[in-house]
């Protein structure tokens, strides 16, 4: 997870993936409009912005879920070191 998240970081920092010796990602899209994103979030007639991350093995994985699993493994971890 935490490569992943490195990958993701420096791929929005220069805006392109760049490519790791083993990667994780192979692409992140973005997308916004009519029925994107989760159900009545986002402007009116705009909704949600989406997006997706397409791993290496070519699974695609919504970043919302990808974000949610990220907090679980640090409150997880840190409430297993008993670090407040």
């Amino acid at each position: 997870m935490i490569r992943l998240c490195g990958e993701i970081a420096n791929g929005s920092k220069h805006f392109v993936l760049d490519k790791p010796r083993n990667p994780k990602t192979r692409t992140i899209t973005s997308s916004q409009g009519w029925g994107m994103g989760r159900y009545g979030k986002g402007a009116y007639g705009i909704g949600e912005e989406s997006i997706i991350i397409e791993m290496a093995d070519g699974t695609k994985r919504d970043c919302l879920e990808f974000v949610d699993d990220v907090v679980a493994f640090w409150e997880s971890f840190l409430t297993q070191h008993q670090i407040p």
